[in-house]
């Protein structure tokens, strides 16, 4: 790691652990010297988009238990996702939303979620998605927040629950990540 910090001359902290059944078992991390920070193992990190794999983590536990299918089609939990005719909602499965192959881009919602902690009803998320999304029609592969921002509010629609106490429950506890969350502090 210190060799490629040289020759590319990056400048970010780095963490690495490794994890067990019984918790860390190593870690090594790398500093700027320029950081003031000292960086452990109980250091808080924001997670950012590691929750797009986390929520398809909680999504195939959800489908395990039989709450959703993956390879259902959109329209089968969230009716009211009609995108205003401009893009069929069954025509994306959950699998596609969480695979970055949906086709749908909204920056609005990209801003709203991820700047703003939007906390308000899934209702103005929908509204949004409705009013203010463009399409790619090939649904080529395309990295965003989009896919698994909607397979969260699937979750939520079917479970009665919010993310934060699904992740808790399904992912955190079991897992023993004592130290993560998905609040903002």
């Amino acid at each position: 790691i210190s060799g490629l910090y040289k020759e590319f001359g990056l400048g970010g902290d780095f963490m690495f652990c490794i994890v067990d059944k019984k918790g860390v078992v190593y870690t090594y991390t790398k500093q700027n010297k320029t950081n003031r920070l000292s960086l452990t193992q109980n250091t808080p990190f924001y997670i950012a988009s590691h929750t797009n794999a986390m929520t398809g983590t909680l999504l195939k536990l959800l489908e395990r238990q039989g709450v959703i299918h993956l390879d259902s089609a959109l329209d089968n939990y969230l009716p009211e996702l009609h995108f205003n005719g401009a893009l069929d909602p069954g025509r994306i499965t959950i699998k596609n939303l969480l695979s970055h192959t949906h086709g749908i881009s909204n920056n609005l919602v990209s801003f709203m979620t991820a700047y703003l902690g939007h906390s308000q009803s899934n209702k103005d998320l929908i509204d949004a998605f409705n009013n203010y999304s463009v399409f790619e029609r090939d649904r080529q592969f395309a990295y965003s927040n989009i896919g698994p921002i909607i397979a969260t509010i699937v979750a939520e629609e079917c479970t009665g629950r919010n993310w934060r106490s699904l992740m808790q429950d399904y992912l955190f506890k079991p897992l023993n990540m004592t130290h993560t969350s998905g609040y903002v502090h």
